[in-house]
């Protein structure tokens, strides 16, 4: 097995079957949160049936194999790795100050969060504290911290 962070180098095997140049071709290639709370990849050169869930891989994703392919969830993984992703405007309303907030994120991310059992943090690592915090409550930066604030 190789463990590998760059999504250069994943989108390169999911866009060739497999292959990278110069290498033989891959038998599975998975997507997981390690235990950091960080995306990254598993590539297999014999075939698995399963990433096994420890406290170092969680959330793992089959994307491709050499038997079927590029899997759905590899297909959508590779949209966005090429920015094709799809997306979707989430309008919440501040428990503070009752002023709607929108953020524009991944339909995929947001999905596996609210629906697929992947924390926010993992959904979106690309998202500050104060922005996943409107996802989830809709509560901005500023009233948070008036809340919060020491006396």
């Amino acid at each position: 097995m190789a463990t590998i962070d760059s999504k250069d180098i994943i989108k390169t095997l999911l866009e060739n079957n497999g292959v990278y140049p110069g290498d033989p071709q891959v038998s599975t290639i998975w997507s997981y949160v390690n235990q950091f709370g960080m995306q990254t990849h598993a590539v297999f050169m014999t075939p698995i049936n399963d990433m096994e869930v420890s406290p170092h891989v969680r959330n793992p994703v089959l994307l491709w194999r050499k038997s079927q392919g590029l899997t759905s969830a590899g297909a959508e993984y590779l949209k966005s790795l090429r920015g094709e992703e799809k997306r979707v405007k989430v309008t919440k309303t501040c428990m503070v100050c009752r002023k709607p907030s929108e953020i524009v994120v991944s339909e995929n991310r947001y999905n596996l969060w609210r629906h697929g059992g992947v924390r926010v943090q993992d959904a979106f690592p690309d998202l500050t504290q104060a922005q996943r915090e409107i996802l989830i409550t809709g509560t901005h930066d500023s009233c948070w911290k008036a809340l919060f604030q020491e006396e």
